[in-house]
């Protein structure tokens, strides 16, 4: 009878939160519209499951917890750590207070851990094979002072006077000057020399920096043998437009290239050719293709060279048909900048025209640049 006296009043508590979805438990006061279960006591606090830490993460695999997504929210007591854990889903994370810093690491305000402080302990960092960088910006500073360190199992030594030596002043460095035997190189003053009493060599990468580095640019020197990053000479600089199809000429000169070729001073190479057909005689025929050029001072074009080619027929039958390839190829070496363009001729009116015929290879209209410029 003892058991039916307690049982009755748990199951009717059941049973009213049930019809509430609420409960709450140690007094009969509605239940906050946020709660499904709600504990009141000034004398007592719930107390959770008492789980080892092996049992709780033996858990995982008899309760199958990760594979269930029910199962994020539950809420242990780990009592071999004495700290309370909840299941996120995917792992065990602790509910813990003010977490404190050491060895190394600075709690400032019970939220944050910095890097600031000193080693407790002998520290070793890990690296497995991944890279440790310390950066830095030219305003800071990176100082080792007054300490011991072993690089590679070897001694490096570094004092207050501001001396730092590696495997028996192999590198030195007291104030501004370096010093690296045996091939004796120093740094001293801002200035830099090596003086070789046997071979000097250096492994991996070397790195120049001076502003003036660029992708392609080649390491070179000044007649006083300053060392600087120039661009690879020649340039080998390529400047080209177009020529326009269907362009109708006769024996008077007209202008077949889209718009102009502006080139700076130096040495260039000027490429030209274009396609024509004609319905003409072939008897007494030829095209002629012209290169001519203008200087800022100059109000019109110049005809500085000039090349012909004779049609040949291109089919047989009514209405000969015959085709023509003049081509250019001139060497300028200009003070200024220059504008060219290419104009096409014949030697008589008979219904020239460009044309686009890739059998004969395209139309084309550019420079190459040759000299070693300057700038």
């Amino acid at each position: 009878m003892k058991h039916r006296y307690i049982l009755i009043p748990i199951f009717t508590i059941l049973a009213i939160g049930s019809t509430k979805g609420q409960i709450v438990i140690g007094t009969d006061k509605e239940p906050e519209k946020f709660c499904i279960v709600e504990v009141e006591s000034k004398k007592g606090g719930i107390r959770l499951p008492r789980i080892p830490d092996t049992n709780k993460n033996n858990m995982i695999t008899t309760h199958s917890l990760t594979s269930n997504p029910e199962s994020a929210g539950l809420v242990i007591y780990n009592s071999t750590n004495n700290i309370i854990e909840f299941w996120d889903g995917n792992r065990w994370v602790a509910l813990s207070n003010k977490i404190s810093g050491a060895n190394g690491l600075t709690d400032t305000n019970g939220k944050e851990l910095w890097l600031g402080g000193k080693l407790d302990d002998n520290t070793t960092v890990q690296m497995n094979n991944n890279e440790l960088k310390i950066q830095h910006n030219p305003a800071a500073k990176f100082i080792i002072n007054d300490t011991m360190v072993v690089v590679n199992n070897k001694i490096v030594d570094i004092r207050v006077a501001r001396e730092f030596m590696v495997n028996d002043t192999v590198i030195s460095i007291k104030g501004k000057y370096v010093d690296m035997r045996p091939a004796i190189l120093s740094i001293n003053n801002n200035t830099f020399s090596m003086n070789e009493s046997g071979r000097t060599r250096m492994t991996g990468t070397f790195q120049y920096t001076d502003g003036t580095q660029d992708q392609g640019h080649l390491l070179t020197a000044n007649n006083k043998g300053d060392a600087y990053w120039g661009a690879l000479r020649p340039l080998g600089t390529v400047k080209s437009t177009s020529i326009n199809n269907n362009k109708g000429f006769a024996s008077s000169t007209v202008q077949v290239s889209d718009g102009m070729l502006e080139l700076p001073a130096g040495q260039w190479l000027i490429f030209a050719k274009f396609n024509s057909n004609m319905n003409a005689s072939l008897t007494g025929m030829y095209h002629w293709i012209l290169l001519s050029s203008k200087t800022p001072s100059q109000s019109s074009y110049t005809t500085i060279s000039r090349a012909g080619a004779n049609p040949e027929k291109k089919t047989a039958g009514t209405g000969i048909k015959s085709y023509a390839t003049p081509f250019i190829l001139h060497y300028v070496n200009i003070k200024e900048k220059t504008q060219y363009i290419i104009q096409a001729g014949t030697s008589n009116a008979g219904n020239s025209a460009t044309v686009s015929e890739t059998w004969i290879g395209n139309s084309y209209f550019y420079a190459l640049r040759i000299d070693i410029p300057t700038d």
